[in-house]
């Protein structure tokens, strides 16, 4: 499977009317190709390269939106017949109802999109305890940096991997430093 599908299902999307940006990571999931944050954002960089789509890299999603190249690319696919045109409407329509297409992310759907990271930041402090020492001082004000990042709407990933990496250290948030670190698309 490469990028055809991928191109596509945007093929099929614009044609239906929808022209904003979708998630990748909801098309890459509806196509049954597991991947990491990175691995998506690689083939994002990879369909921008080839000029099929636009992208936007957000610290949370990579949002795809097809451009004229990939329109060309998908009308020879079909004209080959090389991928089922039922599949491509199958994915269309797992990724519509899970996730709506956005013109470009804005403000509240940013903070919308990102209200788990604020939650599991809320409850690192929490498991946290109210301690007095400077260490977990320190680390709660960390953890106020990285909200703080995620509700700009490009975050410094740099600062945020950085401050995630002095909260791997204590072990009452380990978990949920992890489901961070799977989650954000900082690596």
């Amino acid at each position: 499977m490469g990028p055809d599908l991928r191109s596509k299902y945007l093929y099929f999307q614009k044609f239906d009317g929808n022209t904003g940006f979708f998630s990748l990571t909801a098309i890459l999931t509806a196509m049954e190709y597991p991947s990491s944050k990175e691995e998506v954002s690689d083939v994002g960089k990879y369909l921008e390269t080839k000029d099929y789509i636009k992208a936007l890299f957000q610290i949370d999603d990579v949002y795809v939106q097809i451009a004229t190249q990939g329109i060309i690319y998908s009308e020879d696919l079909i004209e080959r017949d090389v991928i089922e045109e039922d599949r491509t409407k199958s994915i269309a329509r797992l990724v519509a109802q899970s996730e709506s297409e956005i013109e470009r992310p804005d403000k509240k759907q940013i903070k919308e999109r990102r209200k788990n990271f604020f939650t599991i930041l809320t409850n690192m402090k929490k498991k946290l305890g109210s301690s007095a020492s400077p260490e977990i001082y320190d680390l709660k004000l960390d953890i106020d940096v990285i909200k703080t990042e995620l509700q700009k709407m490009n975050p410094d990933r740099d600062i945020i991997k950085q401050k995630m990496m002095k909260l791997d250290y204590n072990n009452r948030i380990a978990n949920e430093i992890t489901m961070l670190y799977h989650s954000l698309n900082i690596y």
